[in-house]
């Protein structure tokens, strides 16, 4: 439940509860199954000015099984990688990072530089391959390199934005219409 303390989990085919996750404090902004099925990333915070934690939990338990701090300002998004290994979170602080899971290695640290994005970050994807990030703003969002943090093409027209399954058709939204982009 977005914007609440806790997520509940359903087995939609035995119409049966699962397990509910709860925030320890703070609430729930964006959360992500990871790739196996296994976790759930959950991102958010107290509110806009307060530190933004990841919070990793157990599905089997619905207990947390990691957190660490993410961001100076809320966590606003969140994605696994394809293979599961890395995380990228957005935040109010403009900033996306992409994780190595493995000891919360902070990858890369992603800020348009030449646009100077202020505010939170709305969506966060890595392509189906996990070769590259797309991190939807206010109003566009920018597609990066996930090795080097390059910029590799910006999309206008967008507040949030997602890759189609194979990863070459990109939509996003804005205001009340869809917009679309072949990659």
């Amino acid at each position: 439940l977005v914007g609440e303390q806790r997520i509940v989990v359903w087995d939609p085919a035995a119409r049966r509860q699962v397990c509910v996750c709860r925030v320890p404090n703070g609430r729930i902004l964006d959360m992500a199954f990871s790739p196996d099925g296994r976790q759930i990333a959950a991102v958010g915070g107290p509110d806009g000015e307060q530190p933004g934690d990841v919070t990793l939990f157990d599905l089997a338990t619905g207990r947390p099984a990691d957190r660490f701090p993410a961001h100076a300002k809320i966590a606003s998004a969140v994605a696994f990688s394809p293979d599961g290994r890395r995380l990228i979170t957005g935040s109010a602080d403009a900033t996306a990072i992409v994780w190595e899971l493995a000891g919360h290695e902070k990858k890369l640290v992603l800020q348009d530089k030449d646009k100077q994005h202020v505010g939170q970050i709305r969506s966060v994807h890595f392509t189906p391959d996990g070769r590259q990030v797309l991190v939807g703003y206010f109003g566009d969002a920018i597609l990066w390199n996930a090795s080097t943090g390059a910029k590799v093409r910006e999309f206008g027209d967008c507040n949030a934005a997602a890759f189609s399954r194979d990863g070459r058709v990109l939509a996003g939204w804005l205001g009340q219409r869809v917009v679309s982009y072949d990659r």
